[in-house]
């Protein structure tokens, strides 16, 4: 993954509770998000849903890599390309089961090679299952 620190633009954007990050991005642009998981308390996943608004056909990049791989963006772990088409979006899902997955910062860098501004909403939570009940609760710390 190649980044122009000159034109990258940070956020300072945590995601967190669920709460959706709404953001427009220009061409040539990057903005790094960051959700903490709490992945050593049970069986547990993060997911993470990069949903494109405008324009539909424009494909943004999602990279996500821990804490111990960032900033060196040729060690992200995680990338997904937003698919085409009208709410066209993205899911990332990563388990504790996941040799890489670690409970602490999740590092999220998003790219657009769209040559028109595009709206991108980025949504991150933390799924527990509830082994007594098989449910899951949500939320990200």
């Amino acid at each position: 993954m190649e980044v122009n620190q000159s034109r990258a633009h940070y956020t300072g954007v945590t995601i967190c509770d669920d709460i959706p990050c709404r953001e427009t991005i220009e061409e040539g642009q990057v903005m790094h998000f960051k959700a903490f998981a709490d992945l050593a308390s049970g069986p547990s996943h993060l997911k993470v849903e990069l949903r494109v608004s405008s324009p539909p056909d424009a494909q943004p990049v999602l990279y996500m890599a821990t804490e111990q791989s960032y900033p060196n963006a040729g060690n992200c772990v995680w990338m997904a390309h937003a698919h085409q088409g009208i709410s066209s979006y993205k899911t990332l899902t990563i388990s504790n089961r996941d040799p890489h997955a670690i409970t602490g910062w999740y590092y999220m860098t998003v790219m657009v090679n769209a040559n028109v501004p595009t709206t991108f909403t980025l949504r991150a939570t933390l799924h527990v299952e509830d082994m007594q009940r098989g449910r899951q609760r949500g939320g990200v710390s």
